[in-house]
């Protein structure tokens, strides 16, 4: 049976103290992987010493614009019977990165999928939050626009009132403090508010605080990856 590997990334790159010995030996014995960014993988592969030359590895890059464009070769490997591996940019495949179009066909194949152990910057936030880990949504990026920015976290201020579930969410770098700050314009003054920042780095730093705080407090947040979490 075809073996289909979910391979995590380190978050921050070419620190690989993240991931354990067993997932490394596991990567070491794949020479074909699906990617999100071909660059970043081979540097992975690379600091990982994979055995093989990264000219002896195939290696196919999705289309940012058509993420299924590889689904014809991968499935034409599948059938071949030979061991793949799937790799997002950073963290894990199919959880805020793509992969998971990839994960149904191969199970639609009767390929066995399998997961391997590695560093996910949201459930590292969720588990450092303090906020309900029981029950929460994800909600992957929100609203550019400020009236559909408004309109989402007013959703969730209304969710709040009525549930103890975590809200989840990312952001492009650039735009980190422009939803920090809509976050506290929206948001009621006892949410709790976690921002992750750098996780899994030496500039790691993670805050919990009602919104009432943030706002006599402030965040220093730039251009800097970010989780964002809401709860009470």
């Amino acid at each position: 049976m075809t073996e289909f590997y979910l391979i995590p990334v380190p978050i921050v790159e070419s620190d690989n103290s993240s991931l354990p010995a067993s997932t490394i030996e596991k990567i070491h014995a794949i020479d074909i992987f699906f990617v999100e960014r071909a660059r970043t993988a081979r540097r992975f592969l690379v600091s990982i010493q994979h055995p093989l030359a990264i000219d002896d590895m195939q290696i196919f890059e999705l289309d940012k614009n058509d993420p299924s464009s590889e689904l014809s070769n991968f499935s034409r490997l599948i059938e071949e019977g030979k061991p793949i591996g799937f790799m997002s940019e950073a963290g894990v495949p199919c959880v805020a990165d793509p992969g998971n179009i990839y994960v149904r066909k191969a199970h639609s194949l009767a390929a066995k999928v399998t997961p391997l152990v590695g560093p996910s910057s949201i459930l590292l936030a969720l588990m450092a939050s303090g906020l309900n880990g029981q029950n929460f949504h994800f909600h992957g990026y929100l609203p550019v626009k400020e009236d559909g920015l408004k309109r989402k976290l007013n959703s969730i201020a209304s969710e709040l009132s009525k549930s103890d579930k975590t809200h989840i969410f990312i952001e492009t770098p650039y735009r980190n403090k422009r939803l920090f700050d809509s976050i506290l314009k929206y948001l009621p003054k006892h949410a709790l508010l976690c921002v992750a920042i750098h996780l899994n780095s030496s500039e790691e730093r993670i805050y919990t605080k009602e919104i009432a705080q943030w706002k006599q407090d402030g965040l220093s947040i730039q251009k800097e990856n970010a989780v964002f979490l809401i709860g009470k």
